[in-house]
């Protein structure tokens, strides 16, 4: 993570407006800490998080955080163990991610139905993230809000420009030209609901992955930046870092 962002602002990628570094699902810890605070786990993360953000923030960049709307996150520990998110805890989380010094709140949705991972369309997805978004706006401190619902529920682009920041609006990209075409065309009916501050999220960069050719890669990367939705992933050990760059329109 460190290096992730070292190399964030020494390729310069920082000075154009790629600056929140953010710890994706796989991050916490299997079990709350004794003041049913969640925690990081100390084997990935040994300096913790607080010290993270003092790095990130001395470097001009911003500290994101991860959580889900679910019990446990999407990741898992070694394929098995469940790691704490912040379903019935979004209170206290969001005074801990304050305190941390977070800058932006990753939220995703697995086992917010009680199933793992399910794209299948349901009516109503927006009760997780009112929930949260309540309890950021009752912090002493102004956390970005990213939802990361899939664009599963009806009317997403409705709701989640109320709440949030950004929010996904499809399943997972994959590393094909196919997966690009297909979200870029599920992006055009949520144009209405974008503006300054509230931005339809199109999924991570698959640009140096080799699976487009040079062709395909810029119109990846020119589509996501027109639509403001910019960020990649780089997987290290059991969770992902991110990048998110936003630009006002």
């Amino acid at each position: 993570m460190l290096e992730n962002a070292r190399c964030i602002v020494d390729l310069g990628f920082r000075d154009l407006g790629y600056t929140i570094v953010t710890a994706d699902c796989g991050w916490s810890s299997v079990n709350r800490t004794a003041t049913d605070q969640i925690t990081w786990n100390p084997d990935l993360f040994p300096s913790g998080f607080p010290a993270m953000e003092e790095y990130f923030h001395n470097l001009g960049l911003k500290f994101g955080v991860y959580s889900g709307g679910g019990i446990w996150e999407c990741d898992t520990q070694n394929g098995a163990t469940h790691l704490q998110a912040s379903r019935g805890h979004e209170l206290i989380d969001a005074q801990t991610f304050a305190e941390w010094g977070a800058d932006a709140l990753k939220y995703d949705y697995c086992w917010a139905t009680g199933i793992f991972v399910n794209y299948t369309p349901m009516p109503n997805t927006s009760l997780p993230y009112i929930t949260m978004a309540d309890a950021l706006n009752q912090v002493q401190r102004s956390i970005i809000f990213f939802i990361c619902e899939w664009g599963v529920g009806w009317n997403v682009g409705g709701w989640a420009s109320q709440l949030g920041d950004s929010w996904r609006i499809s399943n997972d990209i994959q590393d094909n030209w196919a997966s690009i075409w297909r979200i870029a065309n599920e992006a055009v009916p949520y144009v209405e609901h974008t503006g300054v501050g509230k931005y339809a999220d199109l999924d991570m960069l698959i640009v140096g992955l080799k699976a487009l050719n040079d062709i395909e890669v810029k119109f990846h990367f020119g589509f996501w930046a027109i639509n403001k939705s910019h960020h990649w992933n780089t997987n290290e050990y059991k969770h992902h870092s991110e990048f998110f760059f936003r630009t006002p329109v």
